[in-house]
C-alpha cells in the first residue's frame, strides 16, 4: 500500500475513534491518535511527522477541556524523544507497530503528567491513576494499533490488490 493512503487513512482512523471514542469506550481513554503517529514517525522523515504531530495535537485540542497547546507539545516532545526508536520496529508488522503504539503511549503520558501538573495545579495524584495512564492504557493503545489499524490497513491493501488484478 502506498505511504499516503496508509497514513491518510490511518488519520481518517484516528479522527472517527476520537470522535467516536466516548459512544464506543465509555469506560477508558485511548490515544487515538498515537497509532497514527507512530505510523508517520516509521514512514516519514523528522519534520513531516513533526507537523503531523502538531496538526494532531491541535485537533486533539479543539475537542478536549484541557489548555490549548498542551497536545502539541506533547507531540512535539514524543517526536523528540522517541523518533530515534523507529530503527527496532518494522511498520508493516503489526506486532512492531503495536509495540511502538504502547511505548509512544507510556512516555506521551508522562509528559501529559508533568503538562497537568505544570499548567493545572487542581489535579490530584493517586496510585489507581497511575496504574491506569503507565500500565493499562498503553496496553491499550498497542492493541488498538495492532486491531484497528494493522488489521483493517492489511484488509484494505488486500482489497486494492485484488481491485489491481481484475484491472489487469
Amino acid at each position: 500500500m502506498q505511504v499516503k493512503l496508509k497514513l491518510g487513512l490511518s488519520f481518517l482512523f484516528a479522527i472517527l475513534l476520537h470522535f467516536w471514542q466516548t459512544a464506543l469506550f465509555p469506560y477508558f481513554h485511548i490515544h487515538s491518535f498515537l497509532p497514527f503517529l507512530a505510523l508517520s514517525f516509521l514512514l516519514k522523515d523528522r519534520p513531516t511527522s513533526l507537523w503531523m504531530c502538531i496538526a494532531s495535537g491541535v485537533i486533539i485540542d479543539c475537542f478536549t477541556y484541557t489548555k490549548m497547546g498542551i497536545w502539541p507539545l506533547n507531540f512535539c516532545l514524543l517526536n523528540l524523544t522517541c523518533y530515534s526508536l523507529k530503527t527496532y520496529f518494522y511498520a508493516d508488522k503489526p506486532l512492531h507497530l503495536g509495540i511502538y503504539t504502547a511505548i509512544l503511549s507510556f512516555v506521551s503520558s508522562l509528559f501529559h503528567i508533568i503538562f497537568l501538573f505544570l499548567f493545572d495545579r487542581s489535579l490530584s495524584f493517586s496510585g489507581k491513576w497511575m496504574v491506569i495512564d503507565f500500565g493499562f492504557m498503553p496496553l491499550m493503545d498497542g492493541v488498538y494499533a495492532i486491531i484497528w489499524l494493522s488489521v483493517f490497513l492489511g484488509a484494505v491493501d488486500q482489497v486494492i490488490k485484488k481491485w489491481k488484478a481484475k484491472a489487469k
